[in-house]
């Protein structure tokens, strides 16, 4: 029953490792991203810039224009910002699922070698019965010689 229930759990947490794996795989992609630290760094500029344009623009149609640029920066940058705290957030829940994981991986393993000490035990239990029927036996043999020897005279 325990191996049973062992070996179900053992089938999930080969789905869990997938998963680490998966996402690790994004955060690895996010961070290789060329694009995304590009614009991290260039969008708060750009939103400075857009917001002195705004400010000093004498045309009203320039000024209308650098608002609805600025407004999707602005959504940009919210994005971004989004986009980077979901990245952090999933690389602190990928550390805690590793810890969980080797925390996991250790009490299987314990388990597993509570398991061997008394697959160990049992063996040794079985090889004592073993003994003890093998002296049993002997001793019914002496047993059956004495008494064979008994009623022969």
């Amino acid at each position: 029953m325990l191996r049973d229930h062992l070996q179900e759990s053992t089938a999930g947490i080969t789905d869990w490792i997938a998963q680490i794996f998966r996402l690790a795989q994004r955060l690895d992609a996010f961070e290789r991203d060329e694009m995304i630290k590009q614009d991290a760094e260039a969008v708060p500029r750009a939103l400075r810039e857009l917001q002195a344009r705004i400010e000093h623009e004498d045309d009203d149609a320039v000024r209308a224009q650098a608002r609805r640029a600025l407004e999707s920066k602005r959504a940009q940058a919210q994005n971004l910002t989004k986009l980077i705290n979901t990245m952090e957030n999933a690389e602190l829940q990928l550390d805690a699922t590793l810890t969980a994981l080797g925390t996991v991986y250790s009490q299987l393993m314990l388990i597993r070698s509570k398991d061997d000490i008394e697959d160990s035990r049992a063996q040794r239990l079985r090889g004592d019965i073993a003994e003890q029927i093998a002296r049993l036996n002997e001793l019914q043999s002496a047993m059956d010689e004495v008494y064979g020897k008994r009623e022969s005279q």
